[in-house]
């Protein structure tokens, strides 16, 4: 849902002055902000002088400090997201709450949310690489697209490695190392067969592993097959993996097996 923010704010602005709470909360919850509503309904916002945890000094509300990183143009929450917090005696913002506060669309805040604890998972699971001897770090790799990501050769006409600063120089070595693996190995500095093997064992419940390395299991289950030769249901058997149509290439891929065998 689309809101106008300019439009409700006015609304809302101009019942509060009006004294109109009921008024005001209706406008609220047709935009659909319930938890702002309820805010407002329980522990309405007042004019006084609140002492800024972030300046430590007493300062008048609305806030007018506009170069101060709390501040936004909201004059129902007095300007200052600490002054908020502060009368509603919260200590976290939920989704709603902060779309009501920035102005933004909610599913826009959830989308940046995600995106940032999926930078702090994979930073932590980093870190957590560099302790363990086996898939520390061993090489780095130079981001530059004159030669190639895979076997080393220079690069007339690149061909685009999604998600990476990198270059094929052919389609034989784009399909010998997909993106999804450049991209593991460009993170961790290690051979992608070895670091799946550990991520594997490490993670044992699978979609927070697809979040750590924001890939969908399908991908990690053609990456396991390529590299470790193994689906992926073996390390994750209580998990649905994928459609009914990759098991029928896992029955190619091991009566291929079986034929070479004999």
């Amino acid at each position: 849902m689309t809101i106008d923010w300019s439009e409700t704010e006015r609304k809302v602005l101009k019942a509060i002055r009006k004294k109109n709470t009921n008024k005001a909360l209706a406008i609220l919850q047709e935009a659909d902000l319930p938890d702002c509503a309820a805010a407002l309904n329980t522990k309405p916002l007042v004019q006084h002088d609140f002492v800024c945890p972030a300046h430590h000094t007493r300062v008048e509300l609305p806030c007018g400090l506009k170069s101060c990183r709390f501040h936004v143009d909201n004059e129902l929450a007095n300007n200052c997201v600490l002054a908020y917090c502060h009368q509603q005696n919260v200590e976290k913002l939920s989704p709603d709450e902060i779309s009501y506060l920035y102005a933004v669309p909610a599913e826009k805040v959830v989308s940046q949310l995600d995106t940032a604890m999926n930078v702090m998972r994979l930073g932590a699971i980093q870190a957590q690489a560099q302790e363990d001897p086996d898939v520390r770090r061993s090489f780095w790799f130079v981001e530059t697209k004159a030669v190639c990501c895979v076997c080393g050769s220079f690069v007339d006409e690149p061909l685009e490695c999604r998600d990476t600063p990198f270059a094929y120089c052919s389609d034989q070595c784009a399909k010998r190392m997909p993106p999804e693996a450049v991209w593991l190995e460009w993170k961790f500095g290690r051979q992608v067969d070895v670091l799946l093997l550990w991520a594997f064992r490490r993670f044992r419940h699978l979609p927070i592993l697809e979040k750590t390395f924001n890939l969908n299991r399908a991908t990690l289950h053609s990456l396991s097959l390529r590299f470790l030769k193994r689906p992926l249901r073996e390390f994750y058997p209580k998990s649905k993996i994928v459609p009914e149509t990759t098991s029928l290439v896992d029955k190619l891929r091991i009566s291929s097996i079986k034929q070479r065998v004999r």
